[in-house]
């Protein structure tokens, strides 16, 4: 994500969570980093993003994330107790969920969702 989306997500992670929940505060700190990042040099941009960016994308047919309203490609901002900082990997988050229930929030046309899945969401996931 961009400076801007992470301002968009802040804003309402504030207005929703409030100005110190854990959450709004990762958020903060992505901004800050995001910035430094952008400072020390512009070619660090592709390495941040690669690292913090990720996509899910849903597929065809009537999965679950069809049955929530879901199509096409959203950023991950949370997937189960999984963050933009945390140190397990998403993929290996993902491997650790399947067939449990999880929350996922995720952003798309700078409108955030949360969504909740029994067992299986039958998207995929990617950078």
């Amino acid at each position: 994500m961009f400076i801007a989306d992470y301002s968009k997500v802040l804003a309402i992670k504030e207005k929703v969570l409030g100005t110190e929940h854990p959450s709004t505060l990762i958020i903060k700190d992505n901004i800050h980093i995001t910035k430094n990042e952008l400072a020390l040099s512009s070619d660090s941009m592709p390495d941040f993003l690669s690292e913090h960016a990720f996509i899910l994308t849903t597929i065809d047919g009537n999965t679950p994330d069809k049955q929530q309203g879901m199509s096409g490609e959203y950023n991950i901002l949370e997937f189960a107790d999984w963050t933009q900082d945390s140190k397990t990997s998403l993929f290996d988050k993902n491997e650790e969920m399947r067939g449990k229930p999880k929350d996922l929030l995720v952003m798309k046309d700078d409108i955030i969702t949360q969504h909740h899945f029994e067992n299986t969401i039958d998207s995929q996931f990617g950078i």
